[in-house]
């Protein structure tokens, strides 16, 4: 068989459109590979379940979390693993070292400066924590948004929380995609 320029050029093409289909299809591969180790390491999509984070999360909002260790800070809204048990969406309120009081009036005290949250709903109700507290090292408070609708640290089946039970921060909200961004938003416009 006798191959002329034209045929000869038409291999050399064909290859190279086979070339860049499997750079293409290694680069999509590479690229699948790092997605699913930064979302399996890095980052995890969580699920609010009920309503004790209103009115800055609802039932069935997903957020993304950094599962990353770093050093949380009061406000910062973090997902608590209870092993057994569903995990918790919360608020970081009082960190270790610090002493905190609910008053029967529902006032909150940290080191006794009485706080003012903007990002709250409802009235705080002490539960089953009825004196000051100073949280011991290695473990932080934390409370729900909806405080008059929250299982959290108020109450003796949650209680403090280990640092090591937090299995990060929430970084932003990605569905649903109305509020999509941060879910720090209304804080910063309430406190900034």
């Amino acid at each position: 068989m006798k191959y002329t320029k034209n045929h000869t050029t038409q291999r050399w093409f064909n290859r190279q459109a086979v070339r860049h289909v499997y750079d293409w299809v290694g680069a999509l591969i590479i690229a699948l590979i790092v997605l699913v180790l930064l979302f399996s390491l890095i980052f995890r999509v969580v699920e609010v379940s009920g309503n004790s984070m209103q009115p800055t999360l609802y039932n069935g909002d997903r957020l993304v979390l950094s599962a990353v260790n770093f050093a949380y800070v009061p406000g910062d809204i973090v997902v608590i693993d209870r092993y057994v048990k569903e995990p918790l969406v919360k608020r970081v309120v009082v960190l270790e070292g610090d002493e905190v009081e609910i008053t029967d009036t529902g006032i909150l005290y940290i080191n006794g400066v009485q706080q003012y949250e903007a990002y709250i709903q409802g009235d705080i109700v002490q539960n089953d924590m009825v004196e000051s507290v100073t949280v011991p090292e290695g473990y932080v408070l934390v409370l729900g948004d909806n405080r008059a609708d929250s299982l959290d640290s108020r109450e003796d089946e949650v209680g403090l929380i280990p640092m090591e039970d937090l299995v990060g921060k929430v970084v932003f909200r990605i569905a649903p995609f109305s509020s999509f961004g941060s879910v720090y938003r209304n804080l910063e416009n309430n406190l900034g």
